[in-house]
């Protein structure tokens, strides 16, 4: 947590709070984003399955530091996806988390190859390999304000 800014400590902890921003469910599979944070920053993401409609839960992608999950789809009962970006002072690293086998497993996908500043604004999936996402730069960078 000191890496974060943060000092807290046993005797004078943080508030935590969980942010759920996407919420699919698919079939008896039920999918939830989000992450857990301070009133300050965002520590990690967190991604939660359940197989048996809401009774018991995991998490189905191991928690990424100081990342948010954002938006989700699921394009069939197969293929979904879910959008990230570090929020380290600016965000930057903008990505998908993509699965083949209905949200119960999850594999990173980045858009770039070096780090950059940007969000995925939007995204959208027409079949499980053809979509679209728009990428706000925040205005850094060569490629202009927005990339397709």
């Amino acid at each position: 947590l000191e890496s974060l800014g943060l000092t807290c400590s046993e005797s004078d902890p943080c508030p935590t709070f969980l942010e759920l921003s996407s919420a699919e469910v698919n079939n008896e599979v039920i999918v939830l984003s989000g992450n857990l944070h301070t009133s300050t920053t965002t520590i990690q993401s967190i991604l939660l399955v359940s197989d048996d409609s809401g009774l018991t839960w995991r998490e189905a992608h191991p928690r990424l530091p100081s990342v948010a999950l954002e938006g989700m789809q699921f394009f069939d009962f197969s293929h979904g996806w879910v959008a990230g970006h570090s929020s380290l002072s600016l965000p930057r690293d903008p990505f998908l988390l993509l699965s083949s086998d209905g949200g119960r497993s999850w594999r990173k996908s980045s858009f770039h190859a070096e780090s950059r500043v940007g969000i995925v604004e939007d995204f959208a999936f027409s079949s499980p390999r053809r979509g679209w996402a728009l990428i706000d730069n925040k205005g850094s960078g060569d490629a202009g304000r927005y990339e397709l």
